[in-house]
């Protein structure tokens, strides 16, 4: 997918095109060393939210122009996200 450059694909076709392709290449990348076969190389839990929340971050940027809080939108997000989920 990344050699390719083949992202248009994994995106959600509900996004009808409404996001920055760096953005989703930097989540791919992320999705991908997290499957590694070895498991040293694999990122942990909190290196992947801190680049899921940069690339959250740049994407917000890029659509509101600097104009929105991206710290409070992530923060946010994030803490919804990272909430512990229920056994």
């Amino acid at each position: 997918i990344i050699k390719g450059g083949d992202i248009q694909n994994v995106v959600d076709s509900k996004l009808e095109g409404e996001f920055s392709i760096d953005s989703a290449r930097k989540v791919v990348e992320i999705a991908m060393s997290c499957i590694s076969p070895n498991f040293a190389e694999r990122p942990d839990i909190s290196q992947i939210l801190a680049e899921l929340k940069d690339s959250l971050s740049l994407e917000i940027v890029q659509r509101h122009g600097g104009e929105h809080d991206v710290t409070e939108s992530t923060s946010s997000l994030f803490q919804s996200v990272t909430a512990p989920f229920p056994r």
